[in-house]
């Protein structure tokens, strides 16, 4: 059949006998464990297609590993294999001939890199070994054309010598080209730890190839299956978790860690950098940090403004009968205005992460106990003992409600029971996340 694609796979002669070829499927068939190459057929199923006109491989891992994939496939999701046929278009060539790649490491960082072409055929060199099973070449030959042979030395790609830390970034690679075939992607669910590590690994990749749209929503389901473990991973570092949402484009991560960052804003007590973050990004912090401070000086004027009425009067210190309560009035605003300077008198950074736990405080009327303000007043105004407890009740059952938008908790998580300090009252609207805002 002209124009049919195989991979063959030369070896010396001396590797035979040595060489034990795994069982493989092809067209449902299970061919069982061969010793040499004679009984060795290319299998049709990932990551080995005879169909397919893209060769990837790569040298970082030992034993190496390599993959034989469908460029139609491949640039219908990816922009970086779409991008990678139109060059090759542009420059006269056949959009149905092959394309080789390696995952190769250049400049600190593993990528995908294209090699040069050198018409219908190339040799990937191995080394030469004779200790090395894989020593010999990678021939990938056309059906139509003559026997061929192996390139020359100085037309082979480097070899990189095998490192133990690339295992995991090449099966990230691996896991994101068998995704182009509907093979689920394989995220741990024992740990979020190790899940948020391999699920970074996935979305670089993805970055690079182009290819978020074909991984994101599983990628998110898998991370949301952790629940609760999941936002206290967030809380640890909302930052990271932020960044990954943004790839993701996951509405609950990115509002969780959001919130997160708001709250505390401008102190930063993260292990992630603040320039992870898109510039967009901290400036819709900011913008609502600023939010969150207009509210606090309207709360603050507010609850230090209130008041008992009596005959449709605030209570005054000159009428009869109304100076005990009036003094209760005195002592709850000099308590709270002694609150709020204090927070006040501290940096920005620490009155951030101090005055959430203070206004829930307030919400819960766990403040003033009746027990030490009964002593106090005995101590100062003993014919205020008798009114203490119902004038004192009206006071905090006010400020409860003037409090409860900047008490509320928007996070998954109980703020008292993880000792979070920080005000976590804000609020993500669709305008706040980036790709609902641009649909709409």
């Amino acid at each position: 059949m002209m124009g049919q694609l195989y991979v063959y796979v030369c070896y010396p002669a001396s590797t035979y006998q040595q060489l034990q070829i795994s069982p493989y499927v092809a067209n449902g068939f299970k061919y069982p464990t061969a010793l040499g190459l004679l009984h060795y057929t290319a299998t049709e199923s990932f990551p080995i297609f005879r169909s397919g006109n893209v060769f990837i491989m790569t040298d970082l891992v030992h034993p190496r590993k390599a993959w034989q994939l469908h460029l139609s496939t491949l640039e219908r999701h990816a922009s970086f294999f779409a991008l990678a046929l139109c060059k090759h278009v542009d420059c006269g060539g056949d959009s149905g001939q092959w394309l080789y790649f390696l995952v190769a490491e250049e400049g600190g960082k593993v990528m995908l890199v294209e090699q040069a072409r050198g018409g219908d055929q190339l040799t990937f060199g191995y080394g030469t070994s004779s200790n090395d099973p894989l020593s010999g070449h990678v021939l990938i030959k056309v059906e139509d054309t003559e026997a061929s042979a192996p390139v020359s030395q100085d037309m082979m790609p480097a070899v990189s010598i095998p490192n133990e830390k690339h295992q995991d970034i090449v099966n990230a690679y691996d896991q994101i080209f068998g995704a182009f075939y509907n093979i689920p992607l394989r995220i741990p669910s024992d740990k979020i730890e190790t899940a948020l590590i391999v699920s970074e690994q996935l979305v670089n990749i993805a970055c690079d190839v182009g290819c978020m749209a074909l991984v994101e929503s599983h990628i998110g389901n898998a991370l949301l299956q952790f629940r609760q473990a999941l936002f206290v991973a967030i809380k640890t570092d909302p930052p990271r978790w932020l960044k990954l949402a943004f790839h993701l484009k996951n509405d609950s991560i990115y509002t969780e860690a959001l919130i997160h960052l708001v709250g505390a804003h401008p102190c930063w007590p993260w292990s992630t950098k603040r320039d992870v973050l898109p510039e967009g990004i901290s400036r819709l912090i900011a913008r609502k940090s600023v939010d969150l401070d207009q509210m606090c000086l309207e709360v603050e004027r507010e609850i230090l403004l209130v008041t008992i009425q009596v005959h449709k009067g605030p209570v005054e210190p000159q009428k009869t009968g109304q100076f005990d309560t009036w003094f209760i009035v005195q002592t709850f605003r000099d308590i709270l205005a002694r609150e709020f300077n204090g927070l006040d008198r501290q940096s920005d950074s620490k009155r951030a992460m101090a005055r959430g736990a203070m206004y829930r405080k307030m919400k819960s009327g766990a403040y003033m106990p009746p027990e030490e303000m009964r002593r106090l007043m005995q101590q100062v105004m003993p014919g205020a003992v008798d009114s203490l407890e119902e004038d004192l009740g009206m006071l905090k059952e006010y400020g409860s409600e003037i409090v409860a938008d900047l008490a509320k908790n928007e996070l998954m998580l109980p703020v008292e029971a993880h000792k979070i300090g920080y005000l976590t009252c804000s609020k993500v609207g669709r305008e706040d996340i980036p790709w609902r805002a641009i649909r709409g």
